[in-house]
C-alpha cells in the first residue's frame, strides 16, 4: 500500500523522496478524485484551484517543504483526503482493510517520533 511506502521513506529521512511522492499522489490519486466527481477526465491538478476551490484548498495541506514534520502531516493528510473522497467517490476500490489500518498506524507512528523543525530521519 502507498501509505507503508510513504511512511517508510519518511522513517529513512529520504525527504526529497517523500516530497515527490507527496507531488505524484496529488497528480495520480487526489486529482483525478476530483476530477471524477466533476465528471472530467482523470487530469491529475491542472486547473484545481478553478474546477472545486474547495478541495484545492484542502489538498493544501497534502503540501510541504524539506522538513520532516510537515512531510509527515501532509502525508496522513494525504491519507485522509483519499479515503475521505474515494469513500465520496462511488467509484470501486479493491481495499484490504487490515493491510491499510496496519500501514496508516505505521505512519502514525512513524510522525508521532518527529522532532519539530527536524530534517533527517536520524
Amino acid at each position: 500500500m502507498w501509505v507503508h511506502y510513504g511512511a517508510t521513506r519518511l522513517a529513512r529521512g529520504e525527504l526529497f523522496e517523500v516530497v515527490g511522492f507527496l507531488a505524484f499522489l496529488r497528480e495520480t490519486v487526489l486529482g483525478p478524485l476530483i476530477c471524477h466527481r466533476e465528471g472530467l477526465l482523470l487530469q491529475g491538478v491542472r486547473r484545481l484551484e478553478a474546477l472545486d476551490a474547495e478541495r484545492a484548498e484542502a489538498m493544501r495541506a497534502t503540501a510541504c517543504g524539506y522538513d520532516r514534520e510537515a512531510a509527515g502531516k501532509a502525508l496522513l493528510s494525504c491519507v485522509d483526503l483519499y479515503q475521505r473522497w474515494g469513500a465520496e467517490s462511488g467509484l470501486a476500490f479493491e481495499r484490504n482493510r487490515d493491510a491499510q489500518a496496519l500501514a496508516v498506524e505505521f505512519l502514525e507512528g512513524v510522525v508521532q517520533s518527529t522532532r519539530p523543525g527536524e530534517a533527517r530521519g536520524d
